[in-house]
């Protein structure tokens, strides 16, 4: 055999495993690539999925803030509305009871500590 050969040097085998390795570099870099844009679809669906919670419990704290904003509305206008009644209420019972001490000849003074409770003098 010749000694020069490239099966005895070596030659042929590291060319060829140097192109088997430059073959697999690329295979395994595609992988990757392939690998890394699933990753990243995969990503972007599930942040998707999350937006959408996201945006639905955003709309479900504004539905909510609305319905408790009317209902304060409401409650203030109750209370705007009984304040008033019971204004005139106070108004009509001095008015009444006045009318009934003024019927017995009884003078009342409502300058006393408390005007719901006027001061009787016989």
């Amino acid at each position: 055999m010749d000694s020069n050969s490239d099966y005895e040097t070596g030659h042929a085998t590291t060319e060829t495993s140097t192109a088997v390795n430059i073959c697999s570099m690329k295979t395994l870099i595609r992988y990757v690539e392939e690998f890394q844009r699933l990753d990243q679809v995969e990503t972007m669906r599930r942040l998707g999925n999350e937006n959408s919670s996201l945006h639905l419990l955003i709309s479900q704290h504004q539905q909510r803030w609305c319905a408790i904003l009317d209902m304060l509305e409401q409650a203030d206008g109750a209370l705007v509305t009984m304040t008033t009644a019971l204004g005139k209420s106070l108004e009509v019972v001095r008015t009444a009871e006045a009318q009934w001490l003024a019927f017995w000849g009884i003078e009342a003074d409502h300058t006393g500590p408390s005007e719901s409770c006027p001061v009787v003098r016989i």
